[in-house]
């Protein structure tokens, strides 16, 4: 009689697990398509004469998605990190917190990458991004020195549970 009880009962947890809230097949996807843009705060760590540069990366900026009702368009986005290279090829890492515009959480977000662009990878969350995770890629643009911006476009998947 003990198998009959237990058999509904893990039936019951099976099903309580595909429909609670939280469990995988009801975590909310955000697929990002869009632009970071910041202003560069970056400082040059090692000597002039040096045939390697190290970099201190601080970039602070938002994002701009193409769907202006996204979640995280024009959310916050600060950046650091470091890079070692020259002005051709580099390559480093960092992390960066996104925070949206409602306030309603943050993300910390891994970076790598090189002057090809590179990836990243939701690193956790609070808030409305408990419990997140995600990756995807970006590629960089041109930075105009002269104004100290630049940017990169990004695209990728966020789940939130």
């Amino acid at each position: 009689m003990k198998h009959i009880v237990i058999f509904p009962v893990i039936v019951l947890f099976l099903l309580l697990g595909l429909v609670l809230p939280g469990s995988p097949a009801n975590a909310e996807r955000i697929s990002l398509d869009g632009n970071f843009v910041y202003v560069v705060f970056n400082e040059v760590l090692s000597a002039p004469e040096a045939p390697v540069a190290t970099v201190r990366i601080d970039q602070r900026g938002f994002n701009v998605q193409k769907d202006p009702s996204h979640l995280l368009h024009l959310a916050s986005q600060d950046c650091t990190g470091h890079l070692e290279g020259n002005a051709e090829t580099f390559e480093g890492g960092g992390s960066c917190v996104v925070v949206p515009n409602d306030g309603s959480g943050r993300l910390w977000v891994s970076w790598t990458g090189t002057q090809d662009g590179g990836t990243w990878t939701v690193s956790r969350g609070s808030g409305r991004f408990a419990g997140a995770t995600g990756n995807g890629r970006y590629t960089l643009l041109p930075v105009n020195w002269s104004v100290a911006k630049g940017g990169s476009v990004s695209t990728g998947v966020i789940e939130i549970p």
